[in-house]
Formats: structure tokens, sequence, C-alpha cells
């Protein structure tokens, strides 16, 4: 008898799945027992990156016992693995182990924070010399979003600034990236370390990073700050340069407010507390979150508001739109485009309910308006929902995750952008700096966006931008609706975007801002 290929596909945002014929799945609905289907034999489990099995021994437990397998296939873009029910046992046995010598790793990394919070040293900024730069963030195998573009531009702006620096990295970089000296950090498999695998990293990872350098002394140690991590600041001290720590957000609050909270939150908030009093410079996106810092009684002097920025020679208006509009049969149509992760702050189902209200008023934009949302995440399926019920799925395109590369044509299929970003629920201020609104106001296109937080200080409502009240539906779609309808508004928008873009937010002018700054404070 032949069985039909069954795929389950890992709720993981932003990658591609690679799969064959037969039936697809979505992990969550496949898990809650939702799926409809029967006994398989064996299934394939498709996921961003076969390593990330390190994160997801109970998803795999769960497929075994839901789906009464014998056998499993882990898939990514480029390899397969088979692993069986025996294959599982074993590694349940290894998990127990596990759990057996995590307080001891709990115990070792207290005392090397204990150690690290008494520390007190003046460090040389040595400006001759070439830093270093380390990425230890545990999203295996993303390849789009704003942590890519933003870690693309940082490098890119390094490596014109100083030739080919040293990248450290436990995770995906850029094909974009202009050295050849990039080092994949390997993460060893401590499948119930779950949160905490990071903690016992910041050991390896160090001595790796040290023996790599070969005793060449950095200028400085550029970190990208991850949950429970404190590398940078190991290697700082253990050279006795500068640490620029980049802060984004805190993880933990992160956590506890878009995700599934942290089962060692109190830990993993001394090491967050731990990296923000000991780096020499906190280079941080957004006023609010400089606020936030000196809250926290961190020193103003050494934290520095330095927005997010753009490539402009990538993202540029002359980047052709025409391949894509062709094989989404967007040809003659007004496009309104979304990019994104479709995160919780992103806006995205408002801007569904939006153009739906859009349609709505107007019959005939069903045919002369398209919406195309790029990108994936965790509010994607609800979004899909709302163009379901609203009957509007004809005039949508959801091209999923796309590469980073291939950003700037999707971008260039646009006649308008939206950035529909939503208050965060806590009522605490929005304190992102969207790299996506850099990349929309460099493409030069009209842009509907959110009178929140930093977008409402860059964008000028009817200079370079159209803003509306965040999550009004009707107000958005007022907006979307001006623009349709005045193609001169939207030109004259665009070019201002652009030119803001040039003047103002490229990645080199971000990289200056952050060096005068070091070398008042090393003067």
């Amino acid at each position: 008898m032949a069985w039909e290929k069954i795929y389950i596909v890992d709720n993981i945002p932003l990658f591609n799945p690679v799969i064959g014929e037969g039936k697809i799945l979505p992990y969550d609905d496949f898990a809650a027992g939702r799926a409809g289907c029967g006994f398989c034999p064996r299934i394939y489990f498709v996921t961003a990156d076969i390593d990330s099995i390190i994160g997801v021994t109970d998803k795999i437990h769960n497929l075994f016992l839901q789906s009464g397998a014998v056998a499993m296939v882990l898939k990514d873009s480029k390899r397969e693995k088979v692993i069986t029910a025996w294959y599982l046992l074993r590694r349940l046995v290894k998990k127990r182990r596990e759990e057996r010598s995590l307080s001891r790793v709990i115990s070792f990394a207290q005392d090397r924070i204990e150690c690290l919070e008494r520390r007190t040293v003046r460090k040389q900024y040595r400006k001759n010399a070439m830093p270093v730069y380390i990425k230890t963030t545990m999203s295996y195998g993303v390849q789009s979003g704003g942590m890519v573009a933003h870690s693309t531009g940082v490098l890119n702006a390094l490596v014109r600034r100083y030739g080919q620096i040293p990248v450290y990295t436990t995770d995906y970089i850029s094909s974009e990236v202009q050295t050849d000296e990039i080092h994949h950090i390997s993460m060893k498999a401590y499948h119930d370390f779950g949160e905490l695998r990071n903690l016992y990293f910041n050991f390896s990872a160090s001595n790796d990073i040290y023996g790599l350098q070969k005793g060449k002394v950095p200028a400085f140690i550029y970190q990208r700050y991850a949950l429970n991590n404190f590398t940078g600041l190991q290697l700082s001290y253990k050279y006795n340069v500068p640490l620029i720590l980049e802060f984004n957000s805190s993880e933990v609050w992160t956590s506890r407010n878009w995700g599934d909270g942290l089962k060692y939150e109190s830990l993993a908030e001394r090491i967050e507390n731990l990296n923000l009093n000991k780096a020499d410079l906190i280079v941080c996106v957004s006023d609010v979150l400089k606020e936030h810092l000196m809250e926290r009684g961190i020193e103003s002097r050494k934290i520095l508001v330095d927005y997010n920025g753009v490539d402009t020679e990538k993202y540029h208006p002359a980047v052709s739109g025409d391949e894509i509009r062709e094989k989404y049969d967007l040809r003659d149509k007004i496009v309104i485009g979304f990019c994104g992760s479709f995160g919780v702050f992103h806006g995205a189902e408002k801007l569904a309910e939006s153009f739906a209200e859009l349609v709505s008023r107007n019959e005939a934009y069903k045919s002369k308006v398209s919406l195309l949302l790029i990108g994936e995440g965790k509010t994607f399926p609800k979004v899909k929902r709302i163009l379901k019920r609203t009957r509007i799925e004809d005039c949508v395109k959801c091209v999923g995750s796309i590469c980073f590369e291939e950003v700037p044509s999707y971008l260039a299929a646009c006649d308008i952008l939206a950035a529909p970003h939503v208050c965060n629920k806590d009522g605490s201020n929005f304190f992102g700096s969207p790299t996506k609104l850099f990349e929309y106001m460099a493409m030069g296109k009209a842009i509907a966006a959110s009178d929140l937080g930093q977008m409402s200080e860059i964008l000028r409502n009817g200079e370079n931008a159209l803003l509306f009240e965040p999550g009004n539906v009707k107000d958005m779609s007022d907006k979307l609706e001006l623009l349709i309808r005045d193609t001169g508004l939207r030109k004259k928008l665009g070019q201002n975007a652009r030119k803001d873009a040039e003047e103002k937010y490229t990645w080199d002018k971000h990289l200056d801002k952050m060096l005068e700054k070091l070398t008042e404070m090393y003067a």
C-alpha cells in the first residue's frame, strides 16, 4: 500500500519551506489534533535548519505520539535526516541526564556572573586595530526581517570603514555581507537546556573566539545583545577593550509580552542587567529605549540613541519590480505593499481589515487595487482568517517569506507601502525603530504609516508620508484611498522620503555616530 506523504511545517517564522508533493500541515494544527490525518508510518518535519533540532525535541516527541509514525524525516532547504522512535528514546534518556546537570550549569554561570559584576577596569580603545563583531542569537535559519537587515547594514558599514573584520556568529549572516572572515560558532545540542542553552554557550564561545583571534587584540567588541548571553562582556575584559552593546529591546520584556514567557526569568533579567551595567557603550534605536534604560539605573552618558538605517544603493527607486508584477499578475494594478515578520506589534491584522473596508467602499477597487503581503510570522494565520471572512482573498497576494536579498524587487513592485504598527498592549510606549520604514523611504515609494513612536519623528504628515491613528481602521483606509486616487501625491511623498533616507539614515551615518561617541568617551 502506498502511503501519502505528510509534511508537517514548523511554526518558526521567516523561512521558505522546501516541500515535495503530499499533504501539508502546520505544526500547531497537527499538535492540537486539528489536522484530521490518519496513521502514517513515516512523516516529514520541515524546519528552517535541521541544527535547530536542539530546540524542538518536545515537538518531535509530540509528532511521534500524534502520528504513530515509526520514522520521521527532518528536512530543511539543504538536507534531510531520518530519525526513528528508537533514536527518540535514546534522546529522552540523554535529556534526563541533562536535567541532572542543568543545576550545575546554572550554579557555575551564577559564579561567573558574580565575578563579572565585581569587575571594574579602565579599558583601552585601540583606534587603529580591527573590531570584532559577535552575534549570538538563536533564530536558526531566519533569512529575512529586521534583525538580518540590521546586522547586514552594520557589518557592511564596519567593513567599509575597517576592511575584512572578523565576524563570530551562531546564526545566519546574509551573503551580502562583504567580509570573508565569517566564523560560525557551533552550539552544543543540550536539548533540555531550552532558554539556558546560551548560558552554557557563554563559556565555549568565549574560548573558541579567543582561539580564532590568534592573539589579535581588537579595537572593540561589538555584540548584538541576546538572551542569557555575556560572551562579548567576557571577551572585552579578556582583551581589556570596550564592549559596544547593540540593544534593540529587553528580551525579558519581549518574552513576557510577545512570547510565551521565560522559565528562568529572574536569571535572564540578572544577565540582562549585567550586560547593560558593564557595557562601555550601549547603542539603542529609540529615545523610548533610552528612557527605559535610564529607569533601570543605566547612566545616560553611555547610552547612544542611533536610529536604524538603510543601504540606499540596494534600496533605490531605480530597482525594477516588473518581474514580481508579472509573476503575481499585478501588471495593471495599484499595489499596496506590506513587508514584515508579522509580529504582534506590526499591525498586519489592522491592515487586512482596512483593506477590506477600502474594497467595500468601491467595487471597482477589486479589479484595480491589490494588497501584496510579504513575509510570514505569528499573526499571519489571523490575517488569513480576516481575508477569508471579508471575502477579499482574490484581491490579496500572500507571497510568504522571501530571502533578504530579494526584498528590494518586491518593494519596487508596490505603489504604496504600509507600516500599520500598533501600540503595545501593556500601555508602554512604542520603542521600535522599524528597519522596513527606512527601506520604504529609500525606495522612493509613497508611505502610509501609523502616527506612533519614532515613526512620528521621522515621517512628516503630507510631506514624506501620510500618517494615521494607530489601530484606527477607518483612518488608515482614508489615507490609503487618498494615495490610490492621487498619483501626484504619491510621487511627491516618495521623492521626499528618498531624499531624507539619503541625507540622514544610511548605515554609514549610523556607524559614524557610534564611533564619534566612542571616541568622545575615550578622549
